[in-house]
């Protein structure tokens, strides 16, 4: 889960997925364009922001979701995600 406009830094917003080291993280622009704003309202807003930054954000997302979300068929057990062995890799 990687993406050099994808930062986390231990110091910077409690650890969390930031965008290009900014204090702007994946889950504040996403909560944004949950509540309606487009992406051309958030980057007037947050000039700092880039166009080339959604899909970062995007497939940020999509892999978060898949890791805390795998496929279970019926036959395996359903279990809680091992969230920190893979953040300790991403962050390293």
């Amino acid at each position: 889960m990687s993406h050099p406009r994808i930062t986390i830094e231990r110091d910077k917003r409690d650890g969390k997925p930031c965008i290009r080291g900014m204090r702007i993280t994946v889950n504040d622009v996403l909560g944004w364009l949950a509540h309606g704003m487009t992406e051309d309202q958030i980057l007037d807003e947050h000039p700092g922001l880039q166009k080339e930054d959604f899909p970062a954000i995007y497939a940020f997302a999509a892999e978060a979701a898949e890791i805390a979300y795998p496929f279970i068929s019926n036959a395996q057990e359903s279990r809680p995600p091992n969230f920190s062995s893979r953040i300790e890799r991403y962050s390293s």
